[in-house]
């Protein structure tokens, strides 16, 4: 059966979903929405088979034109994030399945107008959100091989997650990236909260610790392009007053950029997993990411590269679970606990000031690139 598919955004995430549905002839991209005229934008749309007559533009509030609805059953947003929740909600009111890349919110107020919208409509299973890091090959080996690495070594007592972006030529143009009202770098610090929850099944606590660093000025000169905080973490996996370090960065320096999770248990030995750029990802078969087992004076006892399908290709096999009507992804309790963070973090966000001295900008830098084995 065809499942026909209509994309709100057609940004850098539009360009990776068309890698995963040119594979699956039961799922066909048919329909797109943008801001800009189609000549603009032409070369890209017809080299993903959108034809004129099938590409919309909307207002400069996200509303999406009536027509662009008709014939499909499956909507991908992927607008700026401050349009999500209204673009979610009236692809659902037009009786579409939904899909929604990272956030179904840009703040906490929305995001439970959102559950109250789902929940009173009874439209919980109809709406999938898009975690980039849920399918990586390192959190599905983390997720899978945690309880017996628990068993051996013993408990966690701490988690340092590192997610330093460099430079690229992209980001700069996207002027919204990082303002306040599409949640700034918020809405990629919680790439590392999913990780951390997929692995363990865990509850964040209180924030103990946050920093915001004006990393690169060239992106952003006022809002933060930088995040350090440190998470209260606890479940079956934890030790009691177990904590998780979080650093996420963009615009670093190339030597400096990794996406790297080192996991610490009661033994002293640890896990580091070593997660691909999505360049290398999509581009070579081979670049999986890897684990690492080291003990407790640091030496490396074991090294796994990670094999497998690409994120998007275990993407597009549950979308096409979704379709079908099968429960697949997150539900909205899970959804809630990866996101408690998030929110403290941004109800917070007016009693910290940003971080513009190059040394303790440095300093930050260092400690999320102090680890080297995954070069």
């Amino acid at each position: 059966m065809q499942h026909n598919l209509g994309v709100i955004g057609l940004g850098h995430w539009f360009g990776w979903l068309e890698k995963g549905v040119g594979e699956k002839g039961s799922l066909k991209l048919v329909k797109a929405v943008g801001t800009k005229p189609f000549e603009d934008k032409a070369k890209l749309l017809t080299g993903f088979g959108i034809t004129k007559d099938r590409y919309y533009i909307s207002d400069p509030d996200g509303k999406i034109p009536e027509e662009f609805f008709e014939g499909l059953d499956l909507v991908h947003i992927s607008d700026p994030n401050k349009f999500h929740k209204a673009q979610a909600i009236e692809s659902l009111e037009y009786g579409k399945r939904v899909i929604v890349e990272k956030t179904l919110a840009i703040n906490e107020r929305e995001f439970e107008e959102m559950k109250s919208f789902l929940k009173k409509k009874g439209m919980e299973d109809r709406i999938y959100l898009h975690l980039h890091y849920l399918h990586k090959q390192p959190t599905l080996a983390l997720a899978r091989e945690m309880p017996g690495l628990v068993a051996k070594y013993g408990k966690i007592t701490s988690i340092e997650a590192n997610f330093f972006e460099p430079v690229n030529e992209e980001d700069p143009r996207r002027t919204w990236l990082l303002a306040p009202e599409n949640g700034g770098i918020f809405m990629d610090w919680v790439h590392t909260s999913e990780i951390i929850f997929r692995m363990t099944k865990c509850s964040f606590g209180g924030i103990k610790k946050a920093s915001d660093f004006g990393v690169n000025t060239d992106y952003d000169s006022v809002n933060p392009t930088g995040v350090e905080t440190v998470v209260e973490v606890s479940g079956s996996s934890y030790e009691n007053g177990a904590l998780a370090t979080m650093r996420m960065a963009k615009g670093t320096e190339k030597a400096l950029a990794n996406k790297t999770l080192r996991i610490v248990f009661k033994s002293g030995f640890s896990v580091f997993a070593c997660f691909p750029g999505h360049e290398a990802e999509f581009n070579n078969a081979g670049a999986r990411g890897t684990l690492k087992i080291l003990d407790a004076k640091g030496k490396e006892i074991s090294s796994e590269s990670l094999s497998g399908q690409n994120s998007s290709e275990i993407f597009i096999s549950e979308i096409l679970d979704f379709c079908d009507g099968k429960r697949v992804g997150l539900n909205l309790d899970e959804i809630t606990e990866i996101f408690k963070s998030q929110w403290e973090y941004q109800r917070t966000a007016g009693t910290r000031r940003l971080i513009t001295d190059r040394e303790s900008i440095d300093a930050f830098l260092r400690n999320g690139a102090s680890y080297t084995y995954c070069k």
